[in-house]
């Protein structure tokens, strides 16, 4: 999806590649899906099919996940600036939940629709436009519209996972999408330790965040099994904090010359730093391997 609208904002420039992707892996995730686990929960304890408790359907089954991520998309896309107005048969749901099973024709056009929409609204977008807050409906009210349209990530996990079960499924995927969904699965990366620190109001104790750092970072490494020597890289996110933060977090655990990354990000500031030790564990893996 080639972005032609005015905005030189590279969030917004970037948005275009990034849903057309999502939405392209998605339409192949749906297609290759085989018909006896369209229905199949993939989460059954957790998430079994079933009506939710405000009305209308709740579950884990692939026909599930993609229609929320769909309808998320397309709610998101409205912004609350102008009322969100889903095409059938998909106006059939109770507060977004839907009233009965879609079939995967339904969800395919869906996809075509969100694709139009997406296009649509990127190129409408003036500076002004992208720099407007969410109104107070909107369940990000405050958040900047076009910061609440790079918000995909739902969307492309709900979509890995349901590549995931055509993979296992041993059907071939289409189009030359198995080797690309393959490497995505791939990199997976496991939190062997956790540490939290108890709750407390802003001023309520005597310590700051370096003494949380100290307990909750004592507390992963305990839990995990391992010294902090052992530790290559940190990747810290803290919010309204010195410039180097990170680095003061962490030094009470050791000082053993390793990288540390500040992450700030605002209320994605936790995942962000998440996702980014992710990335770079996986960055290391891919590079040893080769």
């Amino acid at each position: 999806m080639r972005y032609t609208g005015s905005v030189t904002n590279a969030l917004v420039q970037s948005m275009a590649r990034n849903c057309e992707d999502a939405l392209r892996l998605m339409e192949a995730a749906l297609s290759d899906c085989p018909d006896r686990l369209w229905e199949t929960d993939l989460w059954p304890d957790e998430a079994p099919t079933g009506p939710g408790p405000h009305g209308g359907l709740h579950g884990s089954a692939p026909w599930f996940l993609a229609y929320h991520a769909l309808s998320c998309l397309d709610y998101d896309l409205a912004g609350e600036f102008e009322p969100w107005e889903p095409p059938q048969p998909f106006d059939e749901n109770t507060w977004s939940f839907p009233n009965r099973m879609f079939t995967k024709a339904e969800l395919l056009g869906y996809i075509d629709y969100c694709r139009g929409r997406v296009r649509r609204t990127l190129d409408a977008l003036t500076e002004d436009a992208a720099a407007r807050p969410l109104p107070g409906a909107h369940r990000y009210h405050g958040t900047l519209i076009v910061v609440d349209l790079a918000k995909v990530h739902g969307l492309i996990a709900s979509i890995g996972r349901l590549a995931e079960l055509a993979i296992q499924s041993g059907r071939q995927m289409s189009n030359g999408h198995e080797h690309r969904i393959r490497r995505r699965l791939s990199r997976k990366v496991y939190v062997v330790g956790v540490g939290v620190t108890k709750f407390e109001k802003p001023g309520s104790k005597e310590w700051g965040y370096p003494d949380m750092a100290l307990e909750a970072g004592t507390k992963a490494l305990e839990d995990a099994g391992i010294p902090y020597d052992a530790v290559e890289q940190a990747c810290v996110g803290y919010v309204y904090g010195d410039s180097t933060c990170g680095q003061r977090a962490v030094y009470g655990l050791g000082l053993t010359g390793i990288p540390v990354y500040n992450v700030n990000n605002n209320c994605s500031t936790g995942s962000t730093a998440l996702f980014m030790s992710k990335q770079l564990h996986c960055s290391a893996r891919s590079a040893s391997s080769t």
